[in-house]
Formats: structure tokens, sequence, C-alpha cells
């Protein structure tokens, strides 16, 4: 895939795939590729994968502490920034109950996510 006819917003997303893309994968035997698809050498491994639970925490226009659960649904490499990314379907968080499950198609850097696998 290159840059030029896959990514014109400058960031690779060679590793995003649709959640039903994932189960598909799985069933015919490929779920493994799915969740830790094979990274080019040159590049650094991602913190998170496809499937994996994540938080991020933010402190609002108030001043109050803010968390959101979510799960990692795309990973992408951003050439200009040299870092990875993720996109997030949300499935709790401060918000009202009717705010969730939210994708808002936001890329999320890694520095601001956590692991949330037992939260």
């Amino acid at each position: 895939m290159t840059i030029k006819n896959d990514c014109p917003a400058g960031r690779s997303q060679f590793l995003t795939q649709p959640d039903t893309r994932k189960y598909v994968l799985g069933w015919l035997g490929l779920g493994s590729y799915a969740q830790h698809p094979i990274i080019p050498a040159n590049l650094p491994q991602p913190e998170f994968f496809i499937g994996s639970k994540v938080a991020d925490h933010w402190v609002d226009e108030f001043g109050a502490n803010c968390i959101e659960y979510g799960e990692i649904v795309g990973v992408c490499w951003q050439i200009n920034k040299q870092e990875w990314g993720y996109f997030v379907n949300w499935y709790k968080g401060a918000g009202p109950d009717w705010l969730y499950p939210c994708f808002d198609g936001s890329l999320v850097v890694s520095g601001v996510l956590r692991s949330a696998n037992n939260d």
C-alpha cells in the first residue's frame, strides 16, 4: 500500500480493519493476523493491537477529571509524526449512557491511552 494512493491524510492505515472484518478473518482462520499482524522491521511495535481494551483520562473544560473506556478497532502508523495512532470504539465513560458506544473516527495517539484490561 502506498501513502499516495491509500492515505491522502499522510498516514498509513495498513492495520486498520473494521470490527466485522475481524470476525470474518477469525472464521477463515486468519484471526491471529487481525489481532497481531506482522509489523515491518523498520517500525517499532505498537503498544496496542486491534481488540485491546484501553482507557483515556483527561480534564474537561470545567476542571473535572474524566475517563473513557474503549476497544482498539484500528492501528495506524503516522509517518509525519513517527508514532502509532489508534482508532477507538468507546464503550463507557463519564458521559451519559446514551452516548455509548461511540466511534467518533478520531485518531488517538498512544501517549494518552493506557491498558484497561482489568477495568
